[in-house]
C-alpha cells in the first residue's frame, strides 16, 4: 500500500496540532496513520510581532509499504 495523505490542521499558540481533517488520502489506514503522527508531535508555532499564534497548515504525508525482502536487506 502507498500514497500520498494531505491533513490539514490547526498548530496552536502552544504548538499542538488539533482542528485536523483529510484533504485527500487513497485509504483509511493511511490517514490514520497521518493524524496519529500529528496528534503526536509538538510544532514551532506562527508568530506575528514575535508573539506567538494559531495557525492553519496543510502537510503531506507521503507512505511506502515495505516488502518483506526489503526489510530483510537491512
Amino acid at each position: 500500500m502507498k500514497g500520498k495523505v494531505v491533513v490539514n490542521f490547526l498548530v496552536t499558540k502552544e504548538g499542538d496540532g488539533i482542528g485536523h481533517y483529510i484533504e485527500s488520502s487513497p485509504h483509511p489506514i493511511l490517514s490514520k496513520e497521518a493524524l496519529r503522527l500529528i496528534k503526536e508531535t509538538k510544532f514551532t508555532q506562527g508568530k506575528i510581532n514575535s508573539q506567538p499564534v494559531n495557525t492553519w497548515y496543510s502537510l503531506p504525508f507521503y507512505f511506502r509499504m515495505a516488502l518483506k525482502s526489503e526489510l530483510q536487506r537491512h
